[in-house]
């Protein structure tokens, strides 16, 4: 499953639990399976002159040879320089950041993450188009006929940023809950500067914390998670941790 798939289902998965009882619905952990590439940031072949199918029985055999081989054989294979080399795929907004961060008020972490999860929304239009095409396939009388995937879109944005905000039981939809937390968070930290790589984090977290039982990342990502009077790794029952000593003691006992 894709992180675009995930995000939809988990979407879905809350707006379809104000239409039916929790017991008739699968949860967002029955109907996801996490690819390990989207925990851990590798690049997974695809190919647009193949069909979706092709293209996951590609990753799949791609994803069954990586994690066969030692990881010594995998910086022989890939080349010591490409593990060595880092090249962002997402412009540098770090020095911005930072400095508004110097410029701004202290801001509250509540208040910041509503905010976080209303660019998020916004960010994810073309995500909620997808959605709205669905459900207006799926409930073809409960739209007005004029309408048109972006209205839909807007509106179910505006269902689920209202419910947030004046509810905060955003943890029906992990990713943007996970991801406005962590966000805010950062932003809020005048002591911490922002860094090239928490995009990936976010992603990251999104995609691991809900779905598993262990989450092994680095510091900065650990204490984010791990702060707070009800820390993300205890809302979502994944323990993370940072400490290599701790991770290869949990890997023997498992």
């Amino acid at each position: 499953m894709s992180n675009t798939r995930r995000k939809s289902n988990e979407i879905i998965n809350f707006l379809e639990s104000n239409r039916y009882p929790q017991d008739k619905l699968y949860t967002t952990k029955e109907l996801a399976w996490i690819k390990i590439a989207s925990i851990l940031g590798i690049n997974l072949p695809s190919y647009s002159n193949l069909n979706p199918e092709t293209n996951g029985n590609l990753q799949v055999e791609y994803l069954k040879y990586i994690w066969s081989r030692t990881l010594s054989e995998m910086i022989e294979l890939f080349g010591l320089e490409k593990f060595l080399e880092y090249s962002p795929l997402y412009p540098n907004v770090s020095t911005l950041e930072n400095q508004c961060k110097i410029e701004e008020p202290k801001l509250d972490f509540e208040k910041q993450k509503i905010e976080e999860a209303r660019f998020i929304l916004h960010s994810e239009n073309v995500l909620m188009e997808n959605i709205a095409v669905y459900l207006m396939k799926k409930y073809p009388g409960e739209f007005k006929k004029t309408s048109s995937p972006s209205d839909v879109a807007m509106q179910l944005s505006v269902i689920i940023f209202s419910t947030f905000a004046t509810k905060n039981n955003l943890i029906k939809i992990p990713f943007i809950d996970i991801e406005s937390s962590i966000a805010a968070d950062i932003h809020t930290d005048k002591q911490r500067p922002s860094k090239e790589n928490d995009t990936y984090d976010k992603s990251h977290a999104s995609a691991a914390l809900p779905y598993c039982d262990y989450f092994f990342t680095e510091k900065n990502l650990e204490s984010i998670i791990n702060k707070r009077k009800k820390p993300l790794s205890l809302v979502y029952d994944c323990k993370t941790i940072s400490s290599p000593n701790e991770v290869l003691s949990i890997l023997q006992s498992i």
